[in-house]
């Protein structure tokens, strides 16, 4: 809580005294961008992705959907996690056939999916990838594995934080729309078909919209 200062009229107003400099900005997103490269991107790449995202508005009209149709106040933090994961969801399911994204799991896999599915929301990375391993060894399509328990996970996160269905359904058309223009969509595209993890998409997603939101802060100073 920042310094309170009384107005003539007896009113408080608190404000924040210990706004971050320009210094402070900068060494932040020179940290963000060396996150993005212990994630496994090249330099160039990181870059690329930034750039990107910046191209892309930041994926703000994703952000906004899951923060203005939502029935509690979502923080900066998951909101700006939430459109990253949703964004690396999308990007998966351009490439999976429509009549295999719903289809019934079967029922010699379903104990295998709700425990990674489980694991995933419990934080328990290793445990849902263990299960998802498990579908993947009896027959299930790996992309179609990942696809299904991150696509549930992600729907129950966002239930617990209050979107509306009707506010993930605008974002993922926003995200579609993103992901059809250039540079964005061909780059995350790349990132798919190279194999890269939608654990990991979303990570140096979340860490590239963190960089275009700081660099719009440090833009606003000059």
């Amino acid at each position: 809580m920042g310094k309170v200062v009384t107005s003539p009229a007896g009113f408080f107003f608190p404000f924040d005294t210990q706004a971050p400099s320009k210094e402070t900005i900068t060494k932040e997103i020179d940290g963000l961008r060396e996150s993005m490269v212990k994630e496994g991107l090249s330099a160039e790449d990181a870059e690329s992705l930034t750039q990107a995202v910046r191209s892309s508005n930041g994926f703000q009209p994703v952000m906004m959907a899951l923060v203005t149709m939502a029935d509690v106040a979502m923080s900066t933090e998951d909101m700006i996690s939430s459109a990253a994961a949703l964004v690396a969801l999308v990007n998966v399911q351009r490439r999976i056939p429509i009549e295999h994204r719903d289809r019934r799991i079967p029922d010699e896999l379903v104990q295998d999916y709700q425990l990674a599915v489980a694991s995933m929301l419990a934080d328990k990375p290793e445990k849902s990838e263990e299960m998802m391993r498990r579908m993947v060894e009896q027959g299930m399509p790996a992309e179609e594995v990942e696809f299904r328990v991150w696509q549930t996970g992600l729907l129950k996160t966002l239930e617990v934080q209050g979107v509306w269905y009707t506010g993930i359904q605008k974002a993922c058309a926003a995200i579609q729309a993103a992901l059809s223009e250039e540079p964005v969509g061909d780059l995350l595209a790349r990132f798919d078909k190279e194999g890269m993890p939608i654990t990991k998409t979303a990570e140096v997603l979340r860490l590239a919209i963190e960089v275009q939101q700081k660099t719009t802060k440090l833009d606003k100073m000059d």
